[in-house]
Parts: structure tokens; sequence; C-alpha cells
């Protein structure tokens, strides 16, 4: 998100699994949001009890990849994404696809399809996916903090403080 809303060339959608504590559509900071919720009926009736997803996340993001029409689909951290990807250079064979992992996962593996980037959160990811993805580039971007949004424990007591001082004592 926060990489998102500083985007200039291009209008960021964001498409994740939907929360109580979220709407399921919103425009916010030039950001669009798409979040898919699954119904407790339907996750119980379906998923759990027959073992069916008649219509699974990946179909539900790609009903919405049809609609946006993306130059590209940043993949974040999503395993079971292969057959999304498949359908996307099927049926949106203009869209670039990024995969972009922060850990290793089993489901990633030589079948995968091609992407056209993938980004790792370390050398050693990069590295070792190398060795089966195929992928058009490979690069490496470190996860990254916002300083003036995350405060040290010092700084934090240090604020604290100081507003602690500020309010007035009381005597009984």
């Amino acid at each position: 998100y926060e990489v998102c809303k500083r985007l200039l060339r291009y209008q960021p959608h964001v498409i994740s699994i939907g929360s109580n504590f979220h709407p399921k559509r919103e425009f916010k900071d030039g950001v669009f949001f798409y979040r898919i919720n699954f119904g407790k009926l339907y996750t119980r009736v379906f998923k759990k009890i027959l073992g069916w997803d008649v219509y699974s996340y990946n179909d539900r993001i790609f009903k919405l990849l049809k609609k946006i029409k993306p130059d590209i689909l940043h993949i974040h951290n999503y395993y079971n994404s292969k057959e999304l990807i498949l359908k996307v250079r099927m049926k949106l064979p203009f869209v670039k696809v990024v995969l972009h992992m922060h850990n290793m996962s089993s489901k990633i593996d030589s079948t995968f399809p091609e992407v056209d980037c993938f980004i790792g959160a370390s050398n050693f990811l990069t590295r070792e996916y190398k060795k089966f993805l195929k992928a058009k580039i490979f690069k490496t971007v470190y996860n990254g903090v916002d300083l003036k949004k995350f405060l040290t424990a010092r700084a934090q007591k240090e604020d604290l403080r100081k507003k602690i001082e500020k309010v007035p004592n009381q005597k009984n």
C-alpha cells in the first residue's frame, strides 16, 4: 500500500482477502482496494464438507483482473498463484507478471509458469528461486521500514515521559 500510493505512471489496484475491519471496495490515497470475502456458509459447505472450491480465490481475482485490465500484475507472497498466472497468460497476454516473495514455498517449483520478473526479499531467496523458477528478470528488493511511522523503544519512552509530565499533579 505504501508503495502503491507513490506510483505516478500507473493506477494501482490492490486485491486481497477481505476482513470484517475493511470495506469490500474502497478508494484511498489514490489506490483502489478490492477485498474478496468468503461467506461462512460457502466455506463450511463447499470447502470443508464437500471439499470443493467452486468459485476459488483465483477465480475471483481473475474476474476482477478482466475488468481492471492491468498493465502489471504484482503477486505479493501468494503461493497458490500458479492457476492464476496460467489464466492471465492465456486470456490477458498483455499483462506483465511480477512475483514478489518473502520466503520459500514448496508450491513454487520448476513446473510453475514463467513470470516476467521475480523479486526476492533477500539475496538468498533470489538465488534459491533462480535455481528452478523461470523468469526474464531476477531482482532483490530488501524490506524497508518508514522510520517516521515506527518509533524506536527509546523514542516511545521519551514520548510517553513528555506526555506524563504534561499531566497536572492531582492531590487527594
